[in-house]
């Protein structure tokens, strides 16, 4: 057996599942593991004792695994794989202990550090001790992503997106989705202000290195969430609605009210509308890269350093007042 140590049992950890223990599709790291038969839970680490008892009720044959409130506790190379799904104001200090613990693989939630240069300093840590490092970005494993990611022919004239709860929470899947999909970020200019302060909501451009810009909307004084985005082609319009769960796209037809004028015929499903999923692929993929020495798919090292590089590069653009500044300047 494969064994796996999880950090943080809150929402993304464990919660998700257990707030919706009828749903088939995983929608935690818990839930994720679980169904995959390889992989074995031999430790519980969160500093809430009711949030350890919550999972052993929904997860009774996780009873074996011990119970910690913090990771300090594990002992050395006592889990192949571990995973920190804790709040992120303690996660450049976890991923520091759990890169000491000698795993042979270290998952991280987003985001993977609250600066390019901590992030860094992690990649360099956990390179240096051997330890393989993902970012969890679930779009990157989710089905119905895979089938618009199919759908896409070449690369769109332009993307639009809006998105709440924080550049470095929802703003940092965006981001994420763009660099998985079309490549590099060659830079980036903020506009506008910054809403909702820690973690801020902020406008910006981002002008791909494939020759289009995509233009994220930081919207911070609403009462619902928002991860909306569109890709448009020359012939067409493929969207990612209420926050991926819904999958359109969008033909240009001939004007039925002002002949010579082309426009958007009425949308239709590109697939099934369900939940954002990834989890139980996620785990599937790390089982058998363990195991058998698949390929890891993923958010790896490069890549969340580089979507880290534009974070940084948007905040730096928000201060210099709009200037297009080059992530790697950041």
């Amino acid at each position: 057996m494969t064994t796996v140590a999880v950090v943080g049992l809150g929402r993304i950890g464990a919660q998700n599942d257990i707030a919706g223990v009828d749903s088939v599709m995983p929608r935690s790291h818990v839930g994720g593991i679980v169904a995959d038969p390889v992989l074995q839970i031999v430790a519980l680490i969160d500093p809430n004792p009711n949030a350890r008892d919550a999972v052993l009720r929904r997860w009774p044959s996780l009873q074996s695994a011990v119970l910690l409130s913090t990771l300090d506790g594990l002992a050395l190379g006592a889990a192949d794989v571990i995973v920190l799904a804790g709040p992120t104001g303690t996660r450049d200090r976890d991923a520091m202990v759990a890169i000491g613990k000698m795993p042979r693989l270290l998952i991280v939630e987003k985001p993977f550090a609250n600066s390019l240069m901590e992030g860094r300093r992690l990649a360099e840590a956990a390179r240096a001790a051997g330890v393989t490092l993902r970012v969890n970005f679930p779009r990157r494993f989710d089905p119905g992503h895979a089938e618009v990611r199919a759908y896409l022919h070449g690369m769109p004239s332009n993307v639009a997106g809006r998105y709440t709860k924080g550049i470095r929470n929802y703003g940092s899947h965006a981001i994420d989705l763009l660099l998985d999909w079309f490549g590099a970020v060659k830079e980036v200019q903020a506009f506008g202000g910054a809403q909702n302060g820690g973690d801020p909501c902020i406008s910006f451009r981002c002008g791909m290195a494939a020759g289009f810009d995509a233009v994220l909307l930081g919207m911070g004084n609403v009462d619902y969430d928002q991860f909306e985005l569109e890709f448009y082609f020359r012939d067409r319009r493929i969207e990612l609605a209420n926050g991926g769960v819904e999958k359109r796209v969008s033909i240009a037809v001939n004007d039925l009210h002002y002949p010579g004028y082309a426009q958007l015929g009425a949308a239709t499903a590109l697939s099934a509308d369900r939940p954002v999923g990834g989890m139980k692929e996620l785990y599937r993929a790390v089982s058998e890269h363990l195991t058998k020495g698949a390929p890891l798919e993923g958010c790896d090292e490069k890549s969340a350093l580089a979507g880290l590089a534009v974070v940084d590069a948007v905040l730096a653009s928000l201060e210099a007042g709009g200037q297009a500044i080059r992530p790697e300047k950041a």
